[in-house]
């Protein structure tokens, strides 16, 4: 199946180039690149193509659905401190903690910030997904942490997607800048307005971490089993700052995360988690990417997988040791639980060492519930699906332990003990 990309070019040319020259750039990369294919190898076990073979609508409808019901499904304790953005375009912002900026850019709006650091980390000659979101974004979102703020009450950012008769395409745009000192927890929710609009939706989400600041971003994949995600994260890091992302996957029918970060400070820490739960014919690939280019940082990436059905669960992680980075420290593992018969997994974790002082390791599992351990809580009168539940959540809890927020850990432990419930896992 091949899928031509007149049809962005021709929507490109019908917007305007509301971001600026940088577009034009990106339109260009896109079409030289076009929609990546199987033969190559980041997507050699994804194959995006069927998702882009669709009649898209890019202008909304005027929607129904109101978006503070929406919330209110959500752990989100307060209103305030909470971030609205539907179909890609910032829709409220809510009272923030003092010291947050979010707002909502374009060519005609001038910020020093933005014009510094927009479209620095993401990569559109080479990814040419990153080209397509860029030369099709009406805006782009700056979400920004003022120096020395140490921001107490997490920020709540809630992306709706919505579709009505016709499969929508969305382009969402975000940019996080943490500002030397600063401290704050985002949480990232990602739901559907409604459980019947088919959607392709595509994040690009760059952030800069400076000296010694710190940024934690808890990121919630819940939309409904027709919506299509391509989420690529880029992030830099400067001396002694720290960057950790959570990403839980629990809904969607394909779904591709990419996380690259670049440690180019000394000191520097990042930490990359991830649980995801594909059931049915959902697909969930996460590629990581992390360069340590510079001595004495620290990275660590924990996965895990529990695949059911026909799912297809891939994790690709690369960890690249650059010739001048003595002492780090990078670790990695990813482990995945099949249940049925037909679920699958592809897993392929990677080092590129090139200098000789280090500490590395990867590992990657792959297998059933252990009927050891099945039959110890069985023989203690738990039925079966209940101790099958008590496993496939303590197999989650190595990923759900290091979430921040207590009320975001109760929800996700609720929701992942619904899916189960819901889907048969546990019979």
């Amino acid at each position: 199946m091949e899928v031509s990309p007149e049809i962005f070019v021709e929507q490109f040319k019908k917007a305007g180039n509301p971001l600026g020259k940088i577009q034009q750039e990106a339109i260009e990369s896109f079409k030289k690149a076009g929609i990546p294919h199987v033969k190559l190898e980041e997507f050699r076990h994804t194959n995006i193509v069927p998702a882009f073979a669709k009649n898209f609508s890019f202008e909304q409808k005027e929607h129904t659905y109101s978006a503070e019901s929406l919330i209110k499904k959500l752990p989100v304790s307060s209103i305030e401190n909470t971030v609205i953005i539907e179909n890609g375009e910032l829709s409220k912002v809510l009272p923030t903690a003092s010291g947050i900026e979010v707002v909502s850019l374009n060519k005609n709006t001038s910020h020093q910030q933005f014009e510094k650091h927009f479209s620095k980390y993401a990569d559109l000659k080479s990814d040419s997904l990153a080209a397509l979101n860029t030369a099709m974004a009406k805006s782009c979102i700056l979400v920004g942490i003022a120096a020395n703020q140490q921001v107490e009450k997490p920020l709540n950012i809630v992306l709706i997607s919505s579709a009505t008769d016709q499969a929508s395409f969305i382009p969402v745009r975000l940019l996080f800048l943490a500002d030397k000192n600063s401290s704050t927890l985002v949480h990232l929710f990602q739901i559907s307005a409604s459980e019947n609009g088919e959607t392709l939706t595509s994040i690009v989400t760059e952030a800069f971490t400076d000296e010694n600041a710190r940024l934690e971003v808890e990121y919630i994949q819940q939309e409904n089993n027709k919506s299509n995600t391509l989420s690529n994260t880029y992030v830099e890091s400067a001396a002694n700052s720290f960057f950790k992302i959570h990403t839980i996957t629990l809904g969607g029918v394909l779904v591709r995360n990419k996380l690259r970060i670049r440690l180019n400070g000394q000191g520097s820490e990042a930490y990359f988690n991830g649980l995801y739960l594909p059931d049915d014919r959902m697909h969930v690939d996460n590629y990581t990417n992390v360069i340590h280019a510079v001595p004495n940082c620290t990275s660590n990436q924990t996965y895990r997988g529990v695949i059911s059905d026909e799912a297809h669960g891939v994790f690709c992680g690369r960890i690249v040791v650059e010739q001048d980075a003595q002492k780090t420290q990078a670790y990695q593992s990813n482990k995945n639980i099949l249940v049925g018969n037909h679920a699958m997994v592809n897993s392929k974790p990677q080092l590129e060492i090139y200098a000789d002082d280090v500490k590395c390791t990867h590992g990657a599992t792959t297998g059933r519930l252990d009927s050891n351990a099945l039959f110890y809580l069985r023989a203690r009168g738990i039925n079966e699906q209940r101790a099958r539940a008590l496993l496939i959540t303590a197999f989650a809890s190595d990923v759900l332990q290091q979430t921040t927020d207590p009320a975001l850990h109760q929800f996700l432990i609720e929701q992942i003990t619904l899916k189960l419930s819901v889907n048969n896992l546990c019979k």
